[in-house]
């Protein structure tokens, strides 16, 4: 059974990953295209979304038990 603590950990992974992704898809971009505009609200809510369900599943797995 993961505890708490793991779950914490595996969220803020998930976090560091999903909005790392963004970070880098949004510098190509910008390298890519003059206007980044209409990109960056769609990629952050794509990345938003993903970091939800991810958390949600690890939430999800197997409840804790606080003794």
């Amino acid at each position: 059974m993961m505890n708490i603590k793991q779950k914490i950990i595996d969220m803020i992974l998930v976090a560091v990953v999903s909005f790392g992704t963004f970070a880098g898809l949004t510098n190509l971009a910008s390298r890519m295209f003059m206007d980044v505009k209409e990109y960056v609200p769609y990629a952050l809510t794509v990345v938003t979304l993903f970091f939800i369900k991810e958390c949600y599943q690890i939430i999800k797995e197997e409840p804790v038990k606080i003794n």
